[in-house]
């Protein structure tokens, strides 16, 4: 019970900085395309500091590079998984209609990492190294969303290229902070620790006043009125991470240790990733329901969050 407490004030913060992004785009204090410029901080610097930082927290050895190559390849798999199976489920809808494309990518792409490390913080505080796991959870999520994910969008197969997988803002910053990691540099308590930690804890924060800003200039009624979103939220928020947590069931707590598996589940519950949105707009795909479904399960999650943090893997 004291996790979904938790949770549910965790969430419920997230949730309410999203309140100061709406009122100033309801009262003209910001236009509406300036909502990207605020997108593009969140992006290109805001990400990349957040990556460096994830890694920061945790101490190079053997076994962490083990457990995180290992967990890079369970997220892989199943995100993988569900991209395909929602891609053939959907396949006749999508060629009548683009939007079952979003929804598919919305079913398997949790906000990990803008989203997700606040909750990881308040549930394992004795376990920061955990947050590391964040930053290869969203790695993964950037290489399949660059490469599969437009493919998936778009129908394009220009976008299975190499150079998709490597130049985006999310593995680039991981090529500074892989071997700051390895060569074991700690950014210190200087002022260099201080620029990428307050960079990095800008993301939250900036990530929810971009999703009221959203809100402020999208119609209400849209995003509660499809029924098929409310089961791409149900999919991704409870169905999703139970798949990702009988995944790990199988691997020995020697390989996977707990807390690691607990972070993975917990970002496995996340609502749907704003980065969805981001491809949208980015492709010039259904950017109304990839914002819609984007919305509902950002504000659905403080019901399905709390409850999904009941099950047994943390007593």
């Amino acid at each position: 019970m004291d996790n979904f407490l938790i949770t549910l004030t965790t969430v419920a913060l997230m949730l309410a900085y999203a309140a100061p992004g709406f009122l100033v785009v309801k009262t003209k204090l910001v236009k509406e395309e300036s909502i990207s410029a605020f997108a593009f901080v969140l992006m290109y610097i805001c990400q990349p500091c957040l990556v460096i930082y994830s890694f920061n927290q945790v101490d190079f050895s053997k076994s962490v590079c083990i457990e995180m190559i290992i967990a890079f390849a369970v997220i892989f798999a199943v995100i993988t998984t569900f991209i395909f199976i929602f891609f053939f489920l959907f396949k006749k809808k999508a060629t009548l209609d683009n939007k079952y494309r979003i929804f598919t990518m919305a079913a398997a792409f949790p906000n990990c990492a803008f989203f997700g490390i606040p909750i990881l913080e308040s549930l394992l505080p004795d376990h920061p190294e955990v947050i590391a796991f964040s930053t290869v959870y969203f790695v993964v999520m950037n290489i399949i969303g660059w490469t599969i994910g437009c493919y998936v969008i778009t129908g394009d197969k220009k976008y299975m290229k190499v150079k998709k997988i490597v130049l985006n803002p999310a593995v680039l910053s991981l090529l500074v902070a892989i071997p700051l990691f390895i060569f074991k540099i700690k950014l210190g308590d200087g002022k260099i620790n201080t620029f990428f930690t307050t960079f990095a804890k800008m993301t939250t924060p900036l990530c929810m006043l971009i999703m009221g800003m959203r809100l402020a200039t999208t119609e209400i009624k849209p995003i509660f009125a499809n029924l098929t979103q409310y089961i791409i939220c149900i999919i991704k928020q409870c169905i999703f991470p139970l798949f990702m947590l009988l995944c790990m069931w199988f691997i020995p707590t020697d390989v996977l240790s707990i807390p690691v598996k607990q972070a993975i589940y917990i970002m496995s519950c996340c609502p749907v990733a704003i980065i969805i949105q981001t491809y949208a707009e980015m492709l010039g795909h259904c950017q109304k329901e990839a914002v819609n479904t984007v919305l509902l399960s950002t504000i659905s999650c403080i019901i399905t969050m709390p409850l999904m943090m009941l099950i047994p893997i943390f007593n």
